[in-house]
Protein backbone atom coordinates (compact mmCIF):
# COMPACT_ATOMS: atom_id res chain seq x y z
CA UNK A 1 0.00 0.00 0.00
CA UNK A 2 1.28 3.58 -0.27
CA UNK A 3 1.96 5.32 2.55
CA UNK A 4 -0.54 7.78 2.52
CA UNK A 5 -3.17 4.77 2.73
CA UNK A 6 -1.27 3.35 5.79
CA UNK A 7 -1.81 7.00 7.21
CA UNK A 8 -5.68 6.77 6.66
CA UNK A 9 -6.23 3.53 7.34
CA UNK A 10 -3.84 3.23 10.76
CA UNK A 11 -4.43 5.28 14.36
CA UNK A 12 -0.58 4.91 15.68
CA UNK A 13 -0.95 7.33 18.59
CA UNK A 14 -0.09 5.70 22.16
CA UNK A 15 1.03 2.87 20.08
CA UNK A 16 4.65 1.36 21.08
CA UNK A 17 7.65 1.48 18.48
CA UNK A 18 9.95 -1.86 19.52
CA UNK A 19 12.13 -1.95 16.68
CA UNK A 20 13.70 -0.20 13.80
CA UNK A 21 16.21 -1.17 11.82
CA UNK A 22 17.16 0.43 7.71
CA UNK A 23 18.70 -1.96 4.95
CA UNK A 24 20.50 0.44 2.98
CA UNK A 25 21.18 -2.31 0.33
CA UNK A 26 18.21 -3.69 -0.01
CA UNK A 27 16.49 -0.23 0.06
CA UNK A 28 14.49 -1.51 3.07
CA UNK A 29 12.92 -0.59 6.38
CA UNK A 30 11.70 -2.16 9.36
CA UNK A 31 9.23 -1.09 12.31
CA UNK A 32 8.45 -3.28 14.89
CA UNK A 33 4.81 -1.61 16.37
CA UNK A 34 2.85 -3.08 19.49
CA UNK A 35 -0.52 -1.25 17.82
CA UNK A 36 -3.31 0.00 20.06
CA UNK A 37 -6.02 -2.24 18.13
CA UNK A 38 -8.57 -0.42 20.19
CA UNK A 39 -8.29 2.96 18.61
CA UNK A 40 -8.56 1.82 14.85
CA UNK A 41 -11.86 2.49 13.57
CA UNK A 42 -11.89 -1.03 12.28
CA UNK A 43 -11.89 -2.59 15.85
CA UNK A 44 -14.00 -5.29 17.25
CA UNK A 45 -14.16 -5.89 20.88
CA UNK A 46 -15.45 -9.42 20.09
CA UNK A 47 -12.72 -10.73 17.73
CA UNK A 48 -10.11 -8.13 18.08
CA UNK A 49 -7.09 -7.98 20.85
CA UNK A 50 -6.93 -4.29 22.35
CA UNK A 51 -3.26 -4.77 21.34
CA UNK A 52 -1.18 -6.66 18.48
CA UNK A 53 2.02 -6.75 17.39
CA UNK A 54 2.54 -5.17 13.40
CA UNK A 55 5.39 -5.10 11.50
CA UNK A 56 5.34 -2.43 8.75
CA UNK A 57 7.82 -3.71 5.93
CA UNK A 58 9.06 0.09 3.72
CA UNK A 59 10.04 -1.28 0.54
CA UNK A 60 11.86 0.62 -2.33
CA UNK A 61 12.73 3.59 0.31
CA UNK A 62 14.59 6.18 -1.44
CA UNK A 63 15.65 8.29 2.39
CA UNK A 64 15.48 7.18 5.52
CA UNK A 65 16.76 9.13 8.59
CA UNK A 66 16.58 7.13 12.08
CA UNK A 67 19.23 8.91 13.32
CA UNK A 68 17.11 10.68 15.86
CA UNK A 69 15.63 7.12 17.39
CA UNK A 70 17.42 5.90 19.96
CA UNK A 71 15.69 2.71 21.51
CA UNK A 72 14.62 2.94 25.04
CA UNK A 73 12.16 0.90 27.09
CA UNK A 74 9.16 3.24 26.68
CA UNK A 75 8.56 4.73 23.05
CA UNK A 76 5.36 5.90 22.21
CA UNK A 77 4.04 7.06 19.19
CA UNK A 78 2.45 10.65 19.49
CA UNK A 79 2.13 11.63 15.85
CA UNK A 80 2.34 10.07 11.79
CA UNK A 81 2.66 12.95 9.62
CA UNK A 82 2.27 12.47 6.11
CA UNK A 83 4.98 14.41 3.82
CA UNK A 84 4.85 15.90 -0.04
CA UNK A 85 6.08 13.57 -2.45
CA UNK A 86 9.62 13.95 -3.50
CA UNK A 87 10.11 12.38 -6.99
CA UNK A 88 7.07 10.33 -6.57
CA UNK A 89 7.84 8.69 -3.37
CA UNK A 90 5.64 9.13 -0.30
CA UNK A 91 6.93 10.68 2.79
CA UNK A 92 6.16 9.88 6.60
CA UNK A 93 7.49 11.14 9.75
CA UNK A 94 6.68 9.18 13.37
CA UNK A 95 7.16 11.44 16.14
CA UNK A 96 8.04 9.63 18.88
CA UNK A 97 8.13 10.53 22.75
CA UNK A 98 10.18 8.40 24.92
CA UNK A 99 11.78 8.56 29.00
CA UNK A 100 13.26 11.76 28.53
CA UNK A 101 13.22 13.25 25.09
CA UNK A 102 11.21 13.46 22.03
CA UNK A 103 12.70 11.63 18.30
CA UNK A 104 11.40 11.44 14.91
CA UNK A 105 11.83 9.26 12.51
CA UNK A 106 11.58 10.56 8.58
CA UNK A 107 10.78 7.67 5.74
CA UNK A 108 10.25 7.97 1.46
CA UNK A 109 9.31 4.96 0.06
CA UNK A 110 7.20 3.16 -2.84
CA UNK A 111 4.91 1.27 -0.23
CA UNK A 112 4.84 -0.45 2.68
CA UNK A 113 3.21 -3.73 3.88
CA UNK A 114 1.19 -4.19 6.95
CA UNK A 115 2.22 -7.41 8.58
CA UNK A 116 0.21 -8.78 11.69
CA UNK A 117 2.02 -11.65 13.91
CA UNK A 118 2.55 -12.24 17.40
CA UNK A 119 6.05 -12.28 16.63
CA UNK A 120 7.86 -10.56 14.47
CA UNK A 121 10.88 -9.85 15.92
CA UNK A 122 14.57 -11.10 13.66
Amino acid sequence: MKLSQLAEEYYFHDSSLEHARFDEAKKEVVLDIELCTWMQTWYSEETDAEIETIRLFFENVMWCDLSDFKASDYDEIVNVELLPCINGAEGIKIHIESENNYQMITIYAGDVQVIKSETNKD
